[in-house]
């Protein structure tokens, strides 16, 4: 077991900051290769016993890392076209109503209410601040992996529901706070 994780170590520091730059260049985005490369070698690892099979690991995992970007940067844009929908639905519905407002902000308020204390806080700060992951990190005293994985915690929480909490957010800031 001890040699797996040599291996695995060995693996990892001989190629993880390449498939980063990898990452960088096809999204341009320095949180989202951070994300890709850490997810393609969970995999790898999950996955370990199956690599010694693998002829040219370079392009092994240059192909998984290239596939996972292409598959987060397609979620994403899955992601805009759903918030764009909803912000039109909502929209040409009548926001000038009073009641409609409370409605949504009421929705907005309990659905806010289904996540943790501090996953809902570091949302928050994220989605209404507008603050970065490190700039949170350091105003809550924590490391940026503890604010990434309490946003993914949010993200999957709210998946469904995502599109109108930040369109809410967005249009009704000042009620919500």
């Amino acid at each position: 077991m001890k040699n797996k994780h040599q291996e695995f170590r060995n693996l990892y520091d001989t190629y993880a900051r390449e498939m980063y730059w990898i990452a960088l260049a096809l999204c341009g985005d320095e949180c989202l290769s951070e994300d890709c490369v850490h997810e393609v070698f969970v995999q790898v690892w999950e996955g370990y016993d199956d690599l010694p099979e693998v002829r040219n690991q370079r392009a092994f995992l240059t192909t998984m890392t290239r596939n996972r970007v292409l598959d987060n940067l397609r979620h994403i844009q899955v992601q805009r076209r759903h918030e764009q929908s909803i912000a039109y639905e909502l929209e040409q519905s009548n926001l000038d109503d009073e009641d409609n407002t409370e409605e949504l902000i009421s929705r907005a308020k309990s659905l806010l209410d289904k996540l943790p204390e501090k996953c809902r806080e570091i949302f928050l700060l994220a989605v209404l601040d507008g603050l970065s992951y490190k700039e949170i990190a350091d105003a809550k005293g924590i490391s940026v992996n503890t604010v990434k994985t309490q946003m993914k915690i949010a993200r999957r929480k709210l998946k469904d529901d995502l599109p109108f909490i930040l369109f809410a957010l967005i249009n009704f800031r000042n009620l919500l706070s």
